[in-house]
């Protein structure tokens, strides 16, 4: 056996294996996360050797070539390409969009409010029918910082929120649905820790009820926390940041799934997930819930406006009960560090 068949040999294992991690919960084996993680890395180096045996003629090439056919799923995660989009004058529309407080957090300067005027602004300009909103903030007592009578003076009519937890940092971050609709009902999805994972609304949608979860799982904070980026030099301080996310992660999805599985209603779930499409987590929910990007989305989807490329973090899930017509990743919207994830509904 040549030793480049072997290496491809050893590459399409890998393959296999990290296909069957993202479908086991890291909240057992934590470092099934990290092969999951790899899967793209794999895929591109099935795709290389199979190119190569082509070139080459061999029929070596049907290992690469069968195991790409089975991570078809995966591609289907990663890119997509819708050529219509579907209008309908039933249709409704539902954004989520981590707006990192607006910017601001508790500085307020000049530069803040420029940030915090053109963000809302673009809310208001966009005008979606339901407004999913992690890392909200609003500071009622400083005029240029109300987020909340801004937009329900000029755009909506309900609001609901909460704080992670009433230790958090502002008193006031948090996740937020903002509704053009009527507010039926409302409620949190908590973890083992009595910490907010979730809230969601029951909105009255032309003539039906939605429950719509707006969720920000937990983050590793390993990016553009300039302590984190210190502490990620050690590996061992790297690998145990990595561990607890992927514990902690995975059970707050477990708490969510079975809240939204015993709702009484259709839903929609959006947010930040803080996880990429080859995780554990986006599979769980793509179980039962059609994933809007891959229903209707174009391109790779890219939501993460950081230094890191080709993340798509920010996700919409629907009930299959309700039509999803279009995805759209709003980058003209590129002052936080994601960009806002568009998708148009209908009931019909």
């Amino acid at each position: 056996m040549k030793p480049i068949f072997k290496i491809n040999l050893v590459i399409a294992s890998f393959t296999i294996i990290a296909y069957v991690a993202a479908y086991i919960s890291p909240q057992y084996f934590w470092y099934l996360g990290f092969i999951a993680y790899a899967i793209p890395v794999f895929m591109i180096l099935n795709f290389i050797f199979l190119f190569f045996w082509i070139a080459k003629g061999n029929i070596r090439l049907l290992l690469s070539l069968i195991t790409i056919i089975a991570g078809l799923k995966h591609i289907q995660a990663s890119y997509s390409l819708t050529l219509n989009t579907t209008q309908t004058k039933k249709q409704f529309s539902v954004m989520s969009y981590n707006v990192n407080c607006f910017n601001p957090y508790p500085r307020k300067g000049s530069k803040d409010k420029a940030f915090f005027k053109a963000i809302t602004d673009d809310l208001e300009k966009v005008s979606p029918d339901i407004l999913c909103i992690q890392e909200y903030c609003s500071y009622p007592t400083i005029k240029s910082f109300d987020t909340q009578s801004k937009l329900l003076g000029s755009t909506y009519r309900h609001l609901f929120y909460k704080s992670r937890s009433e230790e958090n940092k502002f008193t006031t971050a948090g996740v937020a649905i903002f509704s053009k609709y009527p507010l039926m009902g409302s409620g949190t999805v908590r973890n083992g820790e009595e910490e907010v994972i979730a809230i969601y609304a029951d909105l009255l949608v032309l003539t039906d009820t939605i429950r719509v979860y707006n969720t920000h799982l937990f983050s590793m904070g390993l990016v553009d926390d300039k302590e984190a980026r210190e502490e990620a030099h050690s590996l061992k301080t790297f690998i145990k940041k990595m561990k607890k996310g992927f514990e902690v992660k995975a059970a707050e999805a477990g708490f969510l799934k079975e809240h939204l599985l015993a709702s009484p209603y259709k839903i929609i779930l959006a947010g930040d997930f803080n996880e990429t499409p080859y995780s554990y987590i986006y599979k769980a929910f793509n179980d039962h819930l059609n994933n809007s990007f891959e229903v209707a989305g174009n391109g790779f989807g890219i939501t993460y406006n950081g230094k890191i490329p080709f993340l798509r973090i920010d996700h919409q899930y629907a009930d299959k009960k309700i039509s999803v017509l279009n995805h759209q990743v709003l980058k003209h919207m590129n002052l936080t560090d994601h960009f806002p994830v568009m998708v148009n509904y209908t009931l019909e």
